[in-house]
């Protein structure tokens, strides 16, 4: 019995090592590439005509969208969000992906999907801000 209780409790600190780097992929990494691969196919099937101009508005709105992500300590550490809040920010980034997805065959999407990546956390952010410091 002493034997498994030490394993069990070795187990559950190897458990609170791992959780962080399961919310990460969860909450980031995935919807991230996900993300990613239907603005691939949103470029891939898109006209000639304008495919540069999309690439560059795409590529342009990825630096902001990495950034309301926040950098990895917001997964990890003392500055960890709590998961709440990370599945918001999944949400939102997986409602845009979502977007993308259902109207990548419209030969005139693409400025709607820049307009809509550039309002994507906006509500989101809005929403934390009014709500620090209240007492739940």
């Amino acid at each position: 019995c002493r034997e498994v209780a030490v394993q069990a409790r070795a187990l559950r600190g190897l458990l609170e090592t791992v959780r962080p780097l399961g919310q990460l992929w969860q909450m980031r990494t995935v919807p991230c590439l996900e993300h990613l691969g239907e603005l691939h196919a949103l470029v891939w099937e898109s006209p000639e005509k304008g495919k540069v101009s999309l690439l560059n508005g795409i590529a342009a709105r990825l630096e902001k969208v990495l950034s309301c992500l926040g950098s990895l300590d917001f997964y990890f550490g003392a500055r960890a969000m709590g998961e709440e809040i990370l599945a918001l920010f999944a949400g939102q980034l997986g409602a845009c992906t979502d977007f993308v997805g259902r109207n990548k065959g419209e030969k005139t999407v693409g400025p709607d999907v820049l307009q809509r990546m550039d309002r994507m956390f906006g509500v989101l952010i809005l929403r934390l801000r009014s709500a620090k410091g209240l007492a739940c």
